[in-house]
């Protein structure tokens, strides 16, 4: 078993990790690093243990959905507790990450999946709760659950589906950083799953970018459609890249602003019904640093 960070990295040859963008206590450090490790020699039983929770009652297969935040729960120290969802959350992202990457390129080059549905949105917009009504169909969906906040994945994923002669959806859901940040805390405080609120802004903003730039690029091809979901009411309804253009963010300074005066409005309103934030979850979305995913 290795215990330091310099036995721990010495293993993990060529490995290059995605998505870190901020320092690591040496603690974190330690995680991450048995983390990644275990994804890159023990990829098969993870992929195993990951697909095993897509069937229904019945143990049919249901669509697969590839999700970041689902694949950290492969990480021990992060999926034992709260208090390990909000302590370890960052350092395992870049792990996970690579999972569902590396899981991606298996699954939509399989001759059963026909249709690739990317979800997209700023972080708590409302997309896992959107996509639900693809959970029931069969295993010829694969449903990649993320924001499509980082453009070159987002275009290389795409490239790579319709290649594999794939019909490929983006599911783009907009919702307002002061609606997403109560849905942000909410679930941060009842399952915790945290992050910066660098990152929160970084996702609503790119994500429509990405959105733009994947309709510039292949939106005459014959395989490809973008729908919208406007989630600014709870039930949500159905728009157009016109609705998505006239709500465009225009900087990103802008959006963070907002994203800060949203989390400050949310921690005052908690303080006055006698709920307050509690200061670890606080103490989370406060760190400086930020990572796309």
């Amino acid at each position: 078993m290795f215990t330091t960070v310099k036995e721990i990295w010495a293993n993990v040859l060529g490995f290059r990790m995605m998505g870190d963008r901020q320092a690591f206590t040496r603690e974190e450090e330690i995680v991450r690093a048995r983390f990644a490790l275990n994804v890159l020699t023990e990829f098969d039983e993870l992929r195993f243990r990951y697909t095993e929770q897509f069937k229904d009652e019945k143990s049919r297969l249901t669509a697969l959905i590839l999700d970041t935040d689902a694949a950290k729960e492969l990480c021990p120290e992060y999926g034992t507790s709260p208090e390990g969802r909000i302590r370890y959350s960052v350092c395992a992202y870049g792990p996970a990450k690579m999972f569902i990457r590396r899981l991606f390129k298996q699954e939509a080059a399989s001759k059963r999946v026909q249709i690739v549905l990317f979800s997209s949105g700023g972080t708590a917009s409302g997309k896992s709760t959107a996509m639900k009504i693809w959970h029931a169909r069969g295993r010829d969906v694969l449903v990649v659950d993320g924001t499509l906040s980082d453009l070159r994945t987002a275009r290389t994923q795409v490239r790579y589906a319709l290649r594999k002669k794939k019909i490929v959806i983006i599911a783009h859901v907009f919702s307002p950083v002061e609606i997403a940040m109560r849905r942000a805390l909410d679930r941060a405080v009842e399952r915790g799953r945290i992050l910066t609120i660098d990152t929160f802004a970084q996702t609503h903003f790119k994500s429509q970018r990405t959105v733009f730039d994947m309709d510039d690029e292949f939106g005459n091809h014959p395989s490809f459609a973008i729908r919208i979901l406007d989630r600014r009411s709870e039930q949500g309804s159905v728009s157009d890249l016109l609705f998505l253009k006239s709500n465009r963010y225009e900087t990103f300074i802008r959006v963070l602003e907002r994203s800060k005066q949203a989390f400050a409005d949310e921690c005052e309103r908690r303080r006055l019904e006698g709920s307050p934030l509690p200061e670890d979850i606080k103490a989370a979305f406060l760190r400086v640093g930020r990572r796309v995913g």
